[in-house]
């Protein structure tokens, strides 16, 4: 190991590090262990190995939330850098001071995807520990409502990519602002899934967002319709309200989560070019509305 670390350190700087980022890449759990080799290559793949965080078990919260409150090995706006996309989810059962510390801690990060449920035991307003989220220069943000009551829209003019998932038809999904929308300038692509209550139904998710169709903007190209239904009976209908819209099977998390992880997704740029064949089809052209994910 020391001769084969020996020959690393001849290698040129830019060099080693291409090499090792490319070994790391996908993060598998194996990856991990190449920051082990020497502090030179871990100064290499640390930044790599912490652009995408995923925090899905309660083990995984907790080791990462104490590297961000202690790193001395690390400069002091380590994740604040190299952390790009984070997705805490609600199985790794965080509470809401460690939300809040590593969303302080990672206030580089494009691509947020929040599923927890801690927000629901604060009231009217946005929870204390969601507020640095909307400093950040997020790209593209999943999150359950109604565990925020509203979006500070106006903090969100860079946002490209919505994802809003309600869980449960009270008088915060029913009243949810869809106006706010046409501040978010830059805003393209909106997914939604209705509450539990009608999202096992196409025709009743549609009956959900119909009302959203009359605000939501006309530069959002894409607008994804989730569903949880065993039959897909209505899609016709439901697709016909605006051409922009796409209903689709919810995906398993995990396969969503990579997709998003690694930045552009591919999808999306299906959708996008379904979407505009849709608008140049004429009412006498037939065409099949019915998208599946796998």
């Amino acid at each position: 190991m020391n001769s084969a670390c020996s020959r690393l350190s001849d290698l040129p700087e830019d060099i080693g590090g291409t090499i090792f980022e490319e070994v790391v890449w996908d993060q598998e759990p194996s990856s991990w262990q190449v920051a082990l080799v020497s502090k030179r290559i871990q100064s290499w793949v640390e930044p790599v190995l912490y652009r995408r965080v995923f925090l899905d078990k309660r083990a995984k919260l907790i080791a990462f939330h104490s590297s961000v409150v202690s790193h001395p090995t690390k400069p002091p706006n380590f994740f604040a850098m190299h952390v790009k996309s984070l997705a805490i989810l609600n199985n790794s059962f965080p509470t809401s001071e460690q939300i809040s510390m590593i969303l302080q801690e990672c206030k580089g990060v494009q691509i947020l995807l929040i599923r927890v449920i801690p927000c629901l035991l604060f009231g009217a307003g946005l929870p204390p520990e969601f507020r640095v989220a909307f400093s950040m220069p997020l790209k593209r943000l999943s999150i359950l409502l109604p565990g925020i009551k509203y979006l500070p829209h106006s903090s969100l003019r860079g946002l490209t990519h919505l994802e809003l998932l309600f869980m449960t038809m009270d008088p915060a999904c029913a009243s949810w602002d869809w106006k706010g929308l046409e501040v978010m300038e830059s805003l393209t692509h909106l997914c939604v899934r209705g509450p539990y209550e009608v999202a096992g139904s196409v025709a009743e998710s549609g009956a959900f967002i119909r009302p959203a169709l009359l605000v939501i903007p006309r530069r959002v190209r894409v607008i994804v319709l989730w569903v949880i239904a065993a039959s897909l009976e209505g899609v016709e209908e439901v697709s016909g309200m605006d051409p922009r819209i796409i209903v689709l099977k919810a995906p398993e998390l995990r396969t969503y989560c990579n997709s998003v992880e690694f930045g552009e997704n591919p999808s999306f740029t299906m959708l996008q070019s379904y979407v505009d064949i849709k608008e140049e089809l004429t009412l006498d052209s037939p065409e099949e509305q019915i998208l599946e994910t796998g």
